[in-house]
């Protein structure tokens, strides 16, 4: 049987010489391929992201807390090692050399990089060799979860392929250097989010049970010895989960979805803007490596065979909603994507065949940066209508807001959250932020009487069997987001879509309007009376 962990034969000094100008050519496409994704970060200021403004907001606080009482009367401090800390680790010191904005932009910069990076480095790792198929993976960095804003789960990801390249690396030094390089990789994902930890454990996992099929006939004590070290490393991650954490106290919320989210969910891998033409690409690049793989010109790394079955599992097994978390299962698609990526490449296929494949692929997705391009471009102006009216809020402000939740979890643009850069900019109070101490990775918290507000308070986004509900005028007065009970403990208000709002719902007409937008109104509390 061929050995799983076979090398490479020694090159000769022409066949070596030839390999550092092939690696030089590399190196170039590679660098052309991240400028190219980092194209619409660098052309635009607020990335459409949903749930990146929170996020941000999130860090601006956590900065800039320790020396303002406006921001220290409305939140607190939470942090005690919760998973899902990447954003909140990351950010903020970088906004000490750099603006807010701008620290913003470069983590989402690395977040795409760092997909990308995990998946070519692990395919090193498991080919023995530098090569072009990797570059693949450059065409999933923008995906449906990378718009939702789940950019701490997918910065983890792109880390937990490194992590586990790093394993593999040192699977044959002694135990003292394998168990170093693993808790030293598990505990930073831990910190960085829960499932890029879960993701790692799963390939590693997978790593571990071809090694045993492959020296099955090994002594028990040696394949118990290396199982234990597996294990071992993740120990300081389930200390700080279950007895530094508050995030544990979520464990119990999980929820599971229909049939038809698993079978959609390998659309979130690059469904962007455009279904169609994502349809097509997506079909075109799995058609094409079906097509190699049949053909004998693609070949899977046979240390790769067990983890990629477990991940496929996984996204059949793995709930909608997992500690406190949504979107479980719609997040191991991606990882699954990349893993697969990594772990296949070239066999004995000619130069020419390699070369057509990487101009079509390029061509491919320098057409999807461009739409990308397009859509943020052409949504720039409606956020700074949103800036521009925040920046007429006094310091220290109450906000409230509401948004009907039209078109999904995806509108384009995203305003669930725009209401996050008045806490940026004017240090505001906002009920919505992600501030719940128990959920995964809420790192601040509600100050004093302000948390009892946030509970009175309903979410920002309007779902529509609400929004049926609110049609009645009896319950849009108990339970509407703008009632007389609730205003009165706000200075503004910030209603968007107004025109989808049930009427009895609805701002009343009084209220002094302090702006007004395409897709908004902002006006001063209270409103006179008629």
């Amino acid at each position: 049987m061929r050995a799983l962990y076979d090398t490479r034969p020694v090159l000769s000094p022409m066949a070596a010489a030839s390999g550092e100008r092939s690696r030089a050519w590399l190196a170039l496409f590679y660098g052309a391929l991240a400028f190219l994704v980092l194209i619409p970060v660098i052309a635009v200021r607020y990335p459409p992201l949903t749930d990146y403004p929170n996020h941000l907001a999130r860090s601006y606080i956590l900065l800039h807390l320790p020396h303002s009482a406006l921001l220290r009367q409305y939140y607190r401090n939470v942090m005690q090692a919760q998973p899902n800390l990447a954003m909140d680790l990351i950010i903020p010191p970088l906004a000490r050399l750099v603006p807010i904005q701008i620290a913003g932009r470069i983590f989402i910069g690395l977040t795409l990089l760092v997909m990308a990076g995990g998946c070519i480095v692990l395919h090193r790792i498991l080919h023995h060799r530098w090569s072009s198929w990797p570059a693949i993976g450059f065409l999933f960095v923008y995906n449906r979860l990378f718009l939702w804003g789940f950019l701490g789960y997918l910065f983890a990801l792109g880390c937990a392929l490194m992590g586990a390249a790093a394993w593999y690396a040192v699977r044959k030094q002694p135990w003292p250097a394998r168990l170093a390089v693993g808790t030293a990789a598990a505990t930073i994902l831990y910190l960085l989010h829960l499932y890029g930890l879960g993701i790692y454990g799963v390939i590693l996992g997978g790593f571990q049970l071809t090694e045993y099929w492959e020296t099955r006939h090994r002594p028990w004590r040696e394949t118990l010895g290396r199982w234990l070290v597996f294990g071992l490393q993740f120990l300081p991650g389930f200390y700080l989960f279950l007895f530094v954490s508050p995030t544990s106290k979520a464990a119990g919320r999980i929820r599971w979805g229909g049939i038809w989210r698993k079978l959609s969910a390998p659309f979130n891998v690059i469904f962007d803007y455009h279904l169609a033409l994502d349809v097509a690409f997506l079909g075109i690049v799995a058609l094409a490596a079906l097509v190699l793989l049949i053909r004998g010109r693609v070949v899977v790394a046979r240390a790769a065979y067990a983890s990629l079955v477990l991940l496929a599992v996984l996204m059949f097994v793995m709930p909608n909603e997992l500690f406190s978390s949504y979107g479980a299962d719609r997040r191991i698609p991606i990882a699954l994507a990349l893993f697969a990526v990594a772990a296949t490449d070239w066999n004995g296929a000619p130069l020419r065949l390699r070369q057509v494949c990487a101009g079509v692929f390029s061509l491919l997705l320098a057409a999807r940066i461009l739409l990308i391009w397009q859509v943020w471009t052409k949504v720039q102006p409606v956020y700074q209508q949103f800036i521009a009216a925040f920046e007429q809020l006094p310091r220290g402000a109450r906000l409230i807001s509401a948004a009907p939740g039209l078109g999904g979890a995806l509108p384009t643009p995203p305003l669930f959250h725009v209401d996050a850069y008045a806490v940026i900019l004017r240090s505001v109070f906002l009920p919505s932020m992600f501030a719940a101490p128990h959920d995964a990775g809420s790192s601040i918290a509600f100050a004093g009487p302000y948390a009892e507000l946030k509970q009175r308070t309903p979410p920002v986004v309007i779902w529509n069997d609400t929004l049926a509900a609110l049609r009645d005028p009896a319950y849009a007065h108990r339970h509407g987001p703008f009632r007389p009970s609730l205003l009165k403990d706000y200075d503004y208000a910030l209603a968007i879509h107004e025109n989808w709002i049930p009427r009895p719902a609805r701002l009343p007409a009084s209220c002094p309007v302090i702006a007004r937008g395409v897709d908004f109104v902002l006006v001063k509390l209270p409103c006179p009376a008629r």
